[in-house]
């Protein structure tokens, strides 16, 4: 039997984390070559140099035998080694490639710096090969906590590139915002701890350090992003840009397992790589956050269903539709309230095997409208106006000779 329902005016619905995303997009294969600086691998050049003071130069040498990532060196490229003092700034010394693919620096000044401790080296090579192409794509997912964090996909093209196809180095990691990113103001008053903040003094400014394993910095929106996880992967390509191969097939969404859905192997339906195909970032992600109840509303079955701010809705009662045998025998309560009496005989519930509502449907939020045909009545109307007339007409007619016949009599 039905009992009352009562509905509550405050309800919540949880998060759900995401647990799938798909994406689809092309990957630009154009070969494009040009000036590119690459570092120079910790084996080419000393890792320190200390000027011996009095004198403030210095000189060191170097190659690039171990720098792989160099495609076509040649002569007149130009080496720029950096030097950076225990203070933080830094110093740029250029000198150009020779023909045996060495290079030397020779009493360089460098009375500019701090020379108290020696001198950490950097170095990296000016010169012009193919470009790797580099395409990246964000999407919105939805932490199990019911955060809106995002995941950002970052693909790194391999070159020289084949002429069958191409291969991408993917990157894929989850974000969570951790801090907004400033840049500070250099204060010659306070003592900075080096392994926390970067000191340009060149330009007086003050930048704080992200381990990079650990965070992300954007500096086109000044956000710090935590980094919840990162995987990397591979992606091969056909001549057509048709996707042959992927490596990256998941990644962790703060513990809870995220599919990652990039294509079919051999097929167009996710990334591609062509100069000739235009495709559009398509994304798609399940997942939602926390939601507040906002309204209610009954599905035809009688169920009451309520409708959260996140979009979810849910059953959470249920309206009983009941049949009598005689319905025209139930007492009537009030003009829309009857109740049951021995006449219409007790209550009948149909439902099939789902529990749907059989015979009968439940349409809310709807005002009954009248089930009068305006034609079909208005030819009643006329039809019994003449039959009322010719009625009147008759019983004129009718009384008329009673009249006439008492006249006859007198």
């Amino acid at each position: 039997t039905q009992t009352k329902v009562t509905l509550p005016d405050l309800l919540y619905f949880p998060p759900e984390a995401t647990q799938n995303v798909s994406y689809a997009a092309n990957l630009d294969p154009t070969i494009d070559t040009g000036p590119i600086q690459i570092p120079l691998d910790a084996l080419d050049y000393p890792a320190s140099v200390t000027p011996a003071l009095p004198l403030t130069t210095v000189s060191m040498s170097g190659g690039i035998a171990n720098t792989t990532a160099l495609l076509n060196p040649a002569l007149g490229d130009v080496v720029i080694v950096t030097l950076t003092d225990a203070l933080g700034a830094t110093l740029d010394i250029s000198t150009p490639l020779s023909a045996t693919n060495t290079w030397d620096i020779t009493n360089y000044d460098v009375s500019s710096l701090d020379l108290s401790a020696p001198l950490t080296v950097s170095a990296k090579m000016q010169t012009n090969q193919e470009i790797p192409n580099v395409e990246h794509f964000t999407t919105g997912i939805i932490s199990p906590e019911g955060d809106r964090d995002t995941l950002d996909m970052t693909f790194t093209k391999r070159v020289p590139q084949s002429a069958s196809g191409s291969t991408w180095d993917a990157e894929v990691k989850v974000l969570k915002y951790y801090e907004k990113y400033t840049i500070e103001q250099y204060d010659a008053t306070q003592t900075y701890d080096p392994a926390i903040y970067n000191v340009d003094i060149a330009h007086n400014i003050v930048k704080k350090i992200y381990d990079p394993t650990l965070y992300k910095v954007d500096t086109s929106t000044n956000k710090v992003y935590e980094i919840v996880d990162a995987q990397t992967g591979v992606l091969t390509f056909g001549g057509n840009g048709e996707l042959l191969t992927n490596s990256l097939t998941s990644v962790s969404n703060g513990g809870t397992p995220l599919a990652l859905d990039l294509g079919d192997p051999n097929s167009f339906t996710g990334f591609t790589s062509s100069t000739s195909l235009d495709k559009a970032h398509v994304a798609t992600a399940d997942g939602y956050i926390e939601g507040f109840l906002k309204a209610y509303g009954m599905d035809g079955n009688g169920n009451v269903i309520a409708e959260f701010t996140n979009g979810r809705s849910s059953a959470v009662a249920k309206v009983a539709l009941y049949h009598f045998q005689n319905d025209q025998g139930l007492q009537n309560v009030t003009s829309t309230l009857f109740s049951v009496s021995s006449n219409s005989g007790q209550p009948i519930f149909y439902t099939n095997d789902t529990g749907s509502f059989l015979g009968s449907q439940i349409i809310s939020n709807k005002l009954e409208g009248s089930n009068v045909s305006m034609a079909t009545a208005l030819t009643e109307l006329i039809i019994t106006q003449k039959a009322f007339d010719a009625s009147a007409k008759s019983i004129t007619t009718s009384d008329q000779m009673i009249q006439n016949a008492i006249n006859m009599k007198k």
